[in-house]
């Protein structure tokens, strides 16, 4: 938590903020991040005559798994977040407000505004991965297996260009 009445009140003009949290694991209630390492935030605070400003980039490695494989990998998210701090909540739906809680600003809040904006589509543990045999389980970027899928459970319509395949 950092003091913005202080750094109001005082004659600073900026102050900067270089900071690791000491989070591994974060629940947003609809997922749950785990960490390989303290996420670390970095940024600053600075005023005008009437508005008190922040930048942060946020830096994180977050757990994840290959969506096809499902091996165990890490995916580096950084993001910039940028606005003017208000405790007002009548402000926080604009997209430039960090909402602050009786002149605290809170930076696990700001890693949450991170972790919001990290919405991974489909993560590869590389580009040509072959994923999971369907029927056996087998990893076929290690191993082939002799399920033999395609004979098994192609569709019949399908069979003429299975055939196309084998000239």
């Amino acid at each position: 938590m950092i003091s913005i009445k202080d750094f109001r009140m005082s004659s600073q003009r900026n102050k900067e903020i270089d900071t690791t949290l000491p989070i591994l694991k974060r629940d947003l209630g609809y997922i749950d991040f785990q960490f390989s390492e303290f996420p670390h935030i970095v940024g600053k605070t600075y005023k005008d005559s009437s508005e008190v400003y922040a930048d942060f980039n946020i830096s994180v490695f977050i757990k994840e798994n290959c969506s096809r494989c499902l091996k165990d990998m890490i995916v580096h998210h950084s993001v910039s977040i940028s606005g003017v701090l208000s405790n007002d909540e009548i402000m926080q739906e604009d997209e430039d407000v960090i909402l602050t809680q009786e002149d605290m600003l809170d930076l696990e809040h700001i890693l949450d505004m991170a972790l919001i904006d990290y919405a991974p589509s489909k993560l590869l543990c590389k580009s040509d991965c072959k994923g999971l045999c369907k029927n056996c389980g087998a990893d076929l970027n290690t191993t082939t297996c002799s399920c033999n899928i395609m004979d098994e459970n192609i569709d019949p319509r399908m069979q003429i260009l299975k055939d196309l395949l084998k000239k």
